[in-house]
């Protein structure tokens, strides 16, 4: 099984998003509830978040599929600027990736 959550803190409004890395480098963002993006795109999870306090958000909690590829992945939550562009570093606020490994 594969659960993600993503604990967020403080006072603001931001655009979160969920991306998963796979071992060859290749990200897929989520969308609200679970809808992937297409390889390498960056689709929001949630916009327009109000943060007041400590906040968790599950994100995720299934089966992975029997045949997925083997390897280091990376989970990562990526808070960003209201409608700013995810991909330009300086949009983003805050970045925690963890690592997780299928064997």
């Amino acid at each position: 099984p594969l659960r993600l959550d993503m604990t967020v803190n403080g006072q603001a409004v931001v655009d979160l998003y969920v991306a998963l890395i796979f071992p060859e480098g290749i990200f897929f963002t989520l969308g609200y509830p679970l809808n992937f993006s297409w390889p390498n795109t960056a689709q929001v999870y949630q916009p327009k978040v109000e943060i007041a306090g400590q906040q968790t958000y599950s994100i995720m909690n299934l089966s992975l599929p029997a045949g997925v590829g083997l390897g280091q992945y990376s989970a990562c939550g990526v808070l960003v600027r209201q409608d700013a562009a995810p991909l330009v570093q300086a949009n983003q606020i805050h970045v925690n990736c963890a690592d997780f490994e299928v064997y």
